[in-house]
Order: structure tokens, then C-alpha cells, then sequence
């Protein structure tokens, strides 16, 4: 048995990519964004599986891949949700570990740095 690596080699790229963008995604959106977006893969390969195949799903696959698009375009098009700032840039200040406002000066009347993250 020879191994098809050519596909191999594909399919670990593109797991690499998904995996890239999933915590790429999850840093700068809303995780129940990202996690509904990935449930899209469902729907999305049943078109691919019908055009590429020849696949032909009953109306239990069908309903079922409608409702994960409604649900997605209902969080996507929420007129009510808040946008969701990006995790990296909500907060100007450092995060301060195992450092209050007041632990800030010593006795002697010097000021400690606090260690940042």
C-alpha cells in the first residue's frame, strides 16, 4: 500500500490553517461566533459533497443544514447584540499581576514596577 501523500500533505495544511484562524478568530471576535462558524463546515460540505459527488441528502440533512444557516445569520444580523471589541485592543492599560493600586509604594517611599503580562 502506497500512501496517497499528496493528500496528506493537503489535509494537514488545511487542518493547520483552520486550527490557525479558529484561535485567531476566537482572539478578535465572540467564541460563539467562531463556534457556530464552524458548524457552517456542515452544510458547506453537503454542497460540496452534492456538486463535486453527485450526493443526494433527504429533506432530514437539508432541514437540518438550513437551521445552522438561520442560526448563523440570526447571530450574525442581531440587531440587539453588542459589537464585541477585540480582546487584544479592549484595554489600554497592561494587566497588572498580584498588584493593587496600593501595593504600589514600599516603607522607604519608593515605587515598585509592577510585573506586566
Amino acid at each position: 500500500g502506497r500512501l496517497p501523500r499528496q493528500y496528506l500533505c493537503a489535509s494537514a495544511a488545511l487542518a493547520l490553517l483552520f486550527n490557525f484562524l479558529i484561535g485567531f478568530g476566537i482572539a478578535f471576535t465572540d467564541p460563539l461566533f467562531v463556534s457556530l462558524g464552524t458548524i457552517l463546515g456542515v452544510p458547506l460540505n453537503t454542497v460540496v459533497d452534492s456538486l463535486l459527488r453527485g450526493t443526494h441528502f433527504g429533506w432530514l440533512e437539508l432541514s437540518g443544514s438550513g437551521t445552522v444557516i438561520v442560526a448563523f445569520f440570526m447571530l450574525v444580523f442581531d440587531p440587539e447584540r453588542p459589537p464585541t471589541p477585540p480582546a487584544a485592543l479592549s484595554s489600554s492599560q497592561p494587566h497588572l499581576v498580584g498588584v493593587s493600586s496600593t501595593d504600589n509604594n514600599h516603607s522607604n517611599g519608593t515605587k515598585s514596577r509592577p510585573e506586566t503580562v
